[in-house]
């Protein structure tokens, strides 16, 4: 009833005496405004109105509306009340039905007697009415319902519907405690301030090391619900920041005693463990550990501190792990701990185990749900299901005395106290996603699935060759030739299975290095049969435009139904030799046995071709250093550990050597500026299998080796001679002459003479001297001139001279001329330090050597003070599928020009770095002695350099297996290599094997700097990539050269 006797839509809300508030819909109501306030309220206000409107502390409500439906006045304002608020209606003041009997209190006594009387008498009979259980599943099915002779069975077989209350319908708080979070300022922090509040909190304290003051407007609606907000600066890994920041809340704050905490401090620090350092895992443990750990002991006395609660935020990796957070899963592995041992001795403490929360928290702080769900499997949880999981753990970590009244000895003996969330549904559909889907400690979580719905995985892939002879339009063509080349490309960039690889950016901007460049360039050439030309790959190109290329060159064979549906004509076309089959056989043409007939030009000479450009340059260097022929001397030892049967090592490499004019060429002085190469029908020398006593004795024999002459005129360019000292050890070395090979020669090798082991048929390769033919063709008839003008144009100013660096033992200026003569000192990057740098190149869309240069030119121009610095870049000079199976001599150096500025940060760098490699990879056909003729500076001989033309530096980077390979049942352990000398002031060469960690030589010039000098650098080097891997955004200038 309304005031005055009406009926009208009115409630009586109150809160602790003597404080009462009236609230109706009439739109007079000035009679109750002296009995108690008035809130007028509009009977449509909304939910979040009605929740402003009311005031804070709410104990009790009291419904006197008429109005019973679900959308009235009275029913939904007491939805919005706090669930800890007691709701009553008329039914229970005013009393509808008057009783049948009354007693005063003088008979109240007697009245009671004579009703356990009458019981007692009638128990008998009623007993012998029982002659079955009710089972529980039929009690609400009763039609007199129950008495005291009901007997209720709760043994079913299938599920009983009942309603249960929620955990958190009560009040979980109190008001004269204050309830401390700890490392929760920000958005999940404030949600559960909210949630406590709602839930008969009043104090509540959020705190991090640097909390963020929350908006005016939402710690006023805290108040207008109850509650005070404290914000607390407090590092809970530091004792005395934990001591200050407790003595703060009861002395300054004037705080109720601590009646609860929820613990959840987050950093992250992510790398594998065999790549972690200490201070990546201490910066983990430390956010977490320490903190519990000083919070437990502050808060162990349930005399004088006891806690209602002690809630630590653990991760639903813990229980089903995840590769890169050793260091995370092992901080929440000890607060289980620690919450296990707290509940030993009767202490409140819980863990909960948490998925990805999403609309707060971490993952929305840093905008990274999205791609969360993209990549995880892991279920998620809402901001309520966040709330309800720490209203099981603050109910379920209550303080306890052990089970069943004794006290817990073992864990075993401890009530639940941890709580997940997040196992995501171990489907067979995710097997290949969920990392602990095959572990049978969570079998009993797998779905069972009816075989209609599970998919069948007998079926393979189509190759990139059946796709398109189903396409029917172009469209088609290009998508099957994108998506397949995508999802190689998804191994080359190390993208992870549930990322999608981007089809439309160039190559070169996600990572794409010249290693990643010739498998594209392979994979056109085996899958396709098209030649897709490296440079093209580093250029710019993107999968899309590659594939779109790629599609407009196919034969009508290949496309047979595109070809079909475009002949408007009606006319048949033969494909003839533009017939993949027939290209097919094209490439797989046996290899031709050793002795394989030649057309002779002179006596033992089957071929002769003007040398190449790179090799002319080099010749005539040789020819100016003739005092010393070894200078371009490069021996490869390569160490083995394995069976290798000798003999049949020796006829591969037999085999191979006759496979490849290269190792049959011969080079004599001619009396023309046409400098010629010979190619004979056999080989000069023959591979040795020698027996040694030791390893040593072996190295020794390499040290030898290094210095022995090659006879140019006679062929003789290449030695191999294996040492063995016991059947599993072996030496292989490899000598030959800059003239008759490089670095890719070796590798492939390697590579061939093991497949040849193997007993392989391979098809007939390439040769080098046709390659000569051709670049010599390139440059005479001005294929290459745009080329060449790019390089004249960036260096119509040449920089300066690369001033001395001021290392321990460097000369002050320089001497009279460079003396071909180098200082070496070799260092290998930690695991931890390489895993670094490639996490930065993925996420800066680099490659790891454009990381490695950027550091070489920070530490070169910091160095000496100069901010325009050229350096020689080494490159393979291999453009095409056929050069990169050809063995010879390729390589080639290009004369990059880098920036550096101090004010620029090692992003900026970078990126400069990113785009003077891809202008130059664009003009790289330019052989660098053609460069110097062109600039003028090709002059001076070799003898009476002062200093190396045009740069003094050089960065060469090998990224692939050079260290790594196997022949036979021998594996390779251990590269030892002496390459050519060069007039360089600095060299550093780095060799980037994906199966060790990058090894790091340095070189500098002997005539400016000493022995030590070396390892100098190298540790100043090294000391920069640690800084500027750790945070790319520092300045170049900022960091220690240790």
């Amino acid at each position: 009833m309304g005031p005055h006797g009406s009926v009208g839509k009115s409630a009586w809300v109150g809160i602790p005496s003597p404080y009462i508030h009236f609230a109706t819909a009439q739109p007079s109501s000035d009679a109750m405004s002296g009995v108690a306030p008035v809130i007028k309220l509009h009977p449509r206000e909304t939910d979040r109105a009605l929740q402003q409107a009311l005031p804070a502390g709410i104990s009790a409500f009291y419904d006197f509306s008429a109005d019973r439906s679900d959308f009235a006045l009275g029913p939904r304002l007491a939805t919005n009340l706090p669930t800890s608020c007691l709701k009553f209606g008329r039914a229970d003041i005013i009393q509808e039905v008057s009783a049948s009997i009354v007693y005063d209190d003088d008979d109240r006594e007697v009245a009671q007697l004579e009703l356990v009387g009458e019981s007692v008498a009638t128990a008998p009979s009623l007993a012998i009415d029982i002659t079955q259980d009710t089972p529980i599943t039929k009690v609400t099915a009763l039609e007199s319902g129950m008495n005291v002779a009901t007997v209720v069975d709760w043994k079913v077989d299938c599920p009983v519907s009942a309603r249960i209350r929620a955990v958190d319908s009560g009040r979980l708080f109190v008001q004269d405690k204050t309830y401390l979070l700890v490392g929760l300022s920000q958005s999940m922090g404030r949600s559960l301030a909210r949630w406590i509040i709602t839930h008969g909190g009043r104090h509540v304290v959020l705190s991090s090391r640097n909390p963020q003051t929350p908006e005016p407007k939402w710690i006023e609606e805290m108040e207008r619900l109850g509650g005070t907000i404290t914000v607390l600066p407090m590092d809970a890994s530091k004792e005395q920041s934990v001591d200050d920041g407790l003595a703060a809340l009861r002395d300054v704050f004037k705080l109720p005693p601590i009646g609860g905490i929820a613990y959840g401090p987050l950093v992250l620090k992510d790398a594998l463990l065999r790549n972690m350092d200490l201070a990546t895992m201490d910066i983990v443990l430390n956010s977490k550990v320490v903190g519990a750990k000083l919070l437990h002991e502050r808060f162990s006395d349930t005399q004088n501190n006891p806690l209602d609660f002690f809630v630590m935020f653990s991760s639903a990796a813990l229980f089903g792990g995840n590769p890169g957070q050793a260091n995370y899963t092992a901080a929440n592995a000890y607060l289980q701990a620690l919450g296990q041992h707290r509940r030993t001795k009767g202490l409140a403490a819980s863990t909960i185990h948490i998925g990805a929360v999403m609309g707060i928290g971490y993952l929305t702080r840093n905008s990274r749900e999205a791609e969360f769900q993209e990549k995880s499997d892991v279920d998620t949880l809402g901001e309520d299901e966040f709330l309800t999981l720490f209203a099981e753990a603050v109910v379920s970590g209550r303080r306890v005395n052990g089970v069943n009244g004794c006290k817990a000895e073992t864990v075993i003996d401890m009530t639940d106290i941890e709580i997940g969330s997040g196992i995501p549904a171990l489907e067979s559909r995710h097997k290949e996603t969920i990392k602990f889907y095959g572990d049978p400690r969570f079998g009993n979580l797998k779905t069972p699935e009816s075989r209609g719905n599970v998919g069948d995985s007998s079926g393979s892939k189509m190759s990139v060759g059946d796709l398109l002879l189903q396409a029917t339009t172009m469209e088609q063509v290009r998508q099957a030739i994108s998506d397949s080349l995508s999802e190689k490309m998804r191994g080359v960039l190390h993208i992870p299975p549930e990322e999608s690889v981007n089809a439309t950016a160039p190559l070169l901007d996600q990572g794409i290095d010249s290693l990643g460049a010739i498998t594209v360039a392979s994979w056109f050439s085996k899958q396709l049969f098209l030649d897709i030309p490296i440079l093209r790959v580093l250029s710019g190109a993107s999968i899309a435009e590659l594939a779109a290329e790629a599609a407009g060159r196919l034969p009508p064979s290949a496309i047979p139904l595109v070809a079909d549906a475009d002949d408007t004509s009606g006319s048949s076309l033969d494909s003839g030799p533009s017939d993949v089959s027939s290209l097919a056989s094209v490439t797989t043409v046996s290899t031709p046995p050793p002795d394989t007939p030649g057309t002779k030009n002179g006596k033992g000479v089957v071929r002769q071709a003007p040398m190449s450009l790179v090799q002319d340059y080099s010749w005539r260097l040789q020819q100016e250093l003739t005092d010393d022929p070894t200078i371009f001397h490069n021996t490869i030892g390569v160490i083995m550990k394995g069976h290798m049967d000798l003999e049949k090592l020796s006829k591969a490499v037999t085999l191979s050597l006759h496979r490849h004019e290269t190792f049959r060429t011969a080079f004599l002085p001619e009396s023309d500026s046409d400098h010629v190469q010979h190619v004979l029908q056999a080989p000069s020398w023959r591979m040795q299998c020698l027996q040694v006593s030791n390893r040593e004795a072996a190295v020794e024999a390499l040290r030898k080796l290094e210095k022995e002459t090659y006879d140019l005129a006679a062929g003789e360019t290449f030695k191999i001679v294996n040492y063995s000292w016991s059947q599993e050890d072996h030496l292989l070395i490899i000598g030959y002459h800059r003239l008759a090979g490089d670095g890719s020669t070796t590798e492939n090798l390697v590579a061939e003479i093991s497949s040849l082991y193997d007993g392989a048929n391979l098809p007939t390769p390439p040769q080098y001297a046709d390659f000569a033919i051709k670049q010599r063709a390139d440059f005479e008839s001005g294929r290459i001139d745009a080329d060449i003008s790019y390089w004249t144009k960036l260096y119509e100013k040449a920089p300066a001279i690369l001033r001395v660096l001021p290392l321990p033992q460097a000369h002050r200026q320089r001497g009279a001329n460079v003396s071909w003569d180098q200082h070496t000192g070799m260092f290998r990057l930690s695991a931890v330090l390489a895993f670094r740098i490639k996490e930065c190149t993925k996420k800066l869309k680099i490659s790891p050597m454009n990381f490695y240069l950027a550091a070489y030119n920070v530490l070169l121009a910091r160095l000496t003070n100069q901010s325009d610095i050229a350096i020689g870049i080494a490159d393979t000079n291999r453009s095409s599928i056929q050069d990169i199976s050809t063995m010879g001599y390729f390589a080639n150096l290009l004369p990059l020009r880098m920036v550096y500025s101090s004010t620029m940060t090692f992003a900026d760098q970078l990126e400069s770095t990113k785009e003077s490699m891809r202008q130059a990879m664009q003009h790289a056909r330019v052989p660098y002695g053609v460069i110097l003729e062109r600039l003028g500076l090709a002059g001076t001989t070799a003898r009476d350099l002062q200093h190396a033309p045009l740069f003094q530096a050089v960065f060469d980077y090998r990224q692939g297996a050079a260290e790594s390979g196997t022949i036979g049942g021998a594996s390779i352990t251990e590269v030892l290599a002496s390459r050519e000398r060069t007039p360089y002031d600095v060299v550093l060469e780095m060799s980037d094997d994906p199966t060790k960690d990058p090894l790091l030589t340095v070189k500098l010039q002997s005539s400016l700097y000493g022995p030590q000098d070396p390892q100098a650098f190298l540790d100043a080097y090294v000391s920069l990539l640690t800084t500027l891997s750790t945070t790319t955004s520092l300045r170049v200038e900022m960091g220690t050269l240790n």
